[in-house]
């Protein structure tokens, strides 16, 4: 598959992921009580029309790019598939994770234990001092911001509770 190929395939999927979220949005989320409020609806759908718009805008960049001369090979370097997949895996497996996580032990402790998680395993960083470092500096910042700024009530978790 070619580099278009893939931005054109990649594209595709992410204006389909961004009209079936705005849609979804549209249709489950309320809007504001009076016609000028946004309401809960607003941020979710801002995200959605964004992702479409800048969906539309790879299409748009990759279709007009001008191809190589004759002879003229692409130097990009290429990182290899397997590798790129595993980092997806292990992304994909950190968000499932940190959202039954949540649920079980609450905002601020999933939060330490996959961002401790996502640095051993997935940035491969063996300092220990860093490791606890962020991951504690995450955690608590986050919590700061979220539960004592904003005043955001996080999930405390059902089997501790914390935070």
């Amino acid at each position: 598959m070619t580099d278009k190929q893939r931005n054109l395939f990649t594209a595709a999927l992410l204006f389909v992921v961004a009209s079936v979220w705005t849609v979804i949005t549209v249709q489950t989320i309320p809007g504001g009580f009076s016609p000028g409020d946004i309401g809960a609806r607003g941020f979710p759908l801002i995200l959605g029309i964004a992702l479409g718009i800048l969906s539309l805008g790879l299409a748009i960049k990759t279709w007009m790019a001008c191809p190589l001369p004759l002879g003229v090979e692409d130097e990009t370097e290429d990182f290899g598939a397997g590798r790129s997949t595993l980092s997806v895996l292990i992304v994909l497996g950190h968000l499932v994770a940190y959202g039954f996580l949540m649920d079980k032990i609450g905002f601020a402790l999933s939060t330490f234990v996959i961002t401790l998680s996502m640095m051993v395993i997935g940035l491969r960083e063996r300092n220990p001092l860093k490791i606890l470092a962020f991951s504690v500096g995450t955690a608590f910042g986050a919590w700061l911001v979220f539960s004592r700024l904003l005043g955001v009530y996080m999930p405390l978790g059902t089997m501790i509770t914390f935070g």
